[in-house]
């Protein structure tokens, strides 16, 4: 089992933020390899590809288990390069502004599937069990993603469904100094701050807040600058990235935000701020029912696609990590975001409310209101397309 690394950037309100994204391999026990959410199709990594297919066999499979941008971008791609491979699709998948088939936006013609809904219909069915969450659908786009429980390894992969921040930096940060440009970037408090490329201090704190802006996008501990002061105090000779614009200051603590996000324990998991704040909340049951189903499993370990890998945990930990949803909220020592660094967000949750993209929350869920619940969940299709409704 391998996985692999690359870089997925977005921008927010003028905020640059870059994480790593994460490419699963699995050897199948029939031989060949099995891809999960590929990433981008350099020479470097198809060359890696092509080591170990000589080694386990073709790549048979290539899988998208979700509907977002950051890895559908790099799927067809990657799979137009193994031309003997079969494409499997997460249900829901759409595209905007225009809603185009899969095969107008990259996929292989003739060899691309929409994952079955029961492991039993895959040809991995040996290997892996599975379990679809969502799509969830809002106006203008969708959440949702397909959990694999590898039997033989007993580890369970997931897309953005939960992750775990770390202090520990990534490797694919250290490879050369042009990778540590993020780190540097944001270690500094200040535009006119140079940091030591070799001040590994400085490096874990520039991660530490990496981290920060792709789960916040504007965490509390910094002030941000308007457009005209980030503009004219721009400092190239200081900082050639993003034409020398730093448009904030650090000047407050961020390590508090940090520690929230972490837990008390090695096993904590932590659903991203913006899942829990704009997404999640606003289909609780059928998230609590897939998260039942994924427990099912004894999985011992976790692949996300997001920050740290091969977390190890179990389903009392993924359980833990989906409470927010529960009238009952998180256990004590479970990562829970602060409110004043979830400010951001909660303020474009009022926003996007309003103006109709996404649906009113329907409430906490309990042992005796579920009913209740669902009553009050907005459902919406796109399409010939609608999202799951739990009974």
């Amino acid at each position: 089992m391998r996985d692999g690394a690359g870089w997925s950037s977005f921008r927010f309100r003028g905020c640059f933020s870059q994480v790593p994204v994460r490419m699963s391999i699995v050897k199948l026990s029939g031989g060949g390899l099995w891809i999960l959410n590929p990433i981008a199709a350099t020479r470097e990594l198809l060359d890696m590809v092509h080591s170990l297919e000589k080694e386990h066999g073709p790549v048979k499979h290539v899988v998208l288990s979700t509907v977002a941008i950051e890895h559908k971008a790099y799927a067809g791609v990657f799979a137009q390069k193994f031309p003997s491979s079969t494409v499997w699709l997460q249900p829901g998948q759409y595209d905007f502004p225009i809603d185009l088939p899969p095969e107008l936006t990259g996929f292989p013609v003739g060899r691309t599937r929409v994952l079955p809904a029961d492991s039993k219909d895959t040809p991995w069915s040996q290997d892996f069990d599975q379990a679809t969450l969502g799509p969830f659908i809002s106006r203008d786009g969708a959440y949702g993603e397909t959990a694999f429980f590898h039997k033989p390894t007993k580890s369970l992969f997931v897309t953005d469904a939960v992750q775990q921040v770390s202090q520990e930096i990534p490797k694919i940060f250290l490879l050369d100094e042009a990778a540590k440009k993020p780190l540097l970037y944001h270690a500094r408090d200040g535009i006119l701050d140079r940091i030591d490329p070799s001040n590994m201090k400085e490096l874990e704190k520039g991660w530490r807040r990496v981290q920060l802006f792709g789960l916040y996008f504007m965490p509390a501990a910094i002030d941000i600058h308007s457009v005209p002061q980030s503009w004219s105090e721009r400092r190239p000779d200081v900082n050639g990235d993003f034409a020398g614009i730093y448009p904030w200051d650090w000047v407050r603590d961020d390590r508090a935000a940090f520690k929230a996000l972490s837990g008390d324990s090695k096993d904590a998991l932590l659903v991203a701020p913006i899942i829990q704040t704009l997404i999640l909340n606003r289909n609780p049951v059928e998230t609590l029912d897939w998260v039942d189903e994924v427990c099912r499993w004894d999985f011992k370990r976790i692949v996300p696609a997001h920050l740290k890998n091969n977390i190890a945990a179990g389903p009392s930990s993924f359980r833990r990590a989906f409470s927010f949803l529960t009238v009952e909220g998180e256990p004590a020592g479970q990562p829970k975001p602060r409110k004043d660094d979830l400010q951001t967000l909660l303020d474009a949750e009022k926003n996007l409310e309003a103006m109709g993209a996404i649906a009113p929350k329907p409430g906490l869920v309990s042992k005796t209101n579920r009913a209740e619940v669902l009553s009050r969940t907005t459902y919406r299709c796109r399409g010939n397309f609608c999202a799951p409704r739990s009974k």
